[in-house]
């Protein structure tokens, strides 16, 4: 079966599970990191020669903080006194919830988040 087709799959099913399975078996942890060139493009493989290399890279791009705090424009948020829920409201939005779904890599069921 054609990759698209099962991505597409995936997607109309709708379910978070099915979704976290397909992407969790095309990710792999990388023991090093990959070949990278030298500013005169010699291709560094030893570990301490690739470190030497991002170390200089990011002391080259490193800017000091100028001290300099920007203005935050002030919100107009709006403060509620109360919230008022009766026992009609939460039976109707309980029988919404879907408990089939699993959850997430936080651990949080997607009942609980907001969309």
């Amino acid at each position: 079966m054609c990759e698209q087709v099962i991505e597409e799959q995936i997607i109309q099913a709708d379910n978070l599970g099915s979704f976290f399975r397909f992407v969790n078996k095309r990710i792999y942890k990388r023991s090093s990191i990959s070949f990278i060139t030298s500013e005169n493009d010699v291709i560094l493989h030893d570990d301490c020669d690739k470190a030497q290399a991002f170390n200089k890279y990011f002391a080259s791009v490193w800017r000091s903080d100028n001290g300099v705090v920007p203005e935050c424009v002030s919100l107009n948020v709006t403060c509620l006194d109360s919230v008022c829920f009766d026992e009609v409201d939460i039976i109707s939005a309980i029988k919404k919830l879907k408990s089939n779904f699993t959850c997430g890599p936080d651990g949080i069921p997607p009942m609980f988040l907001s969309s």
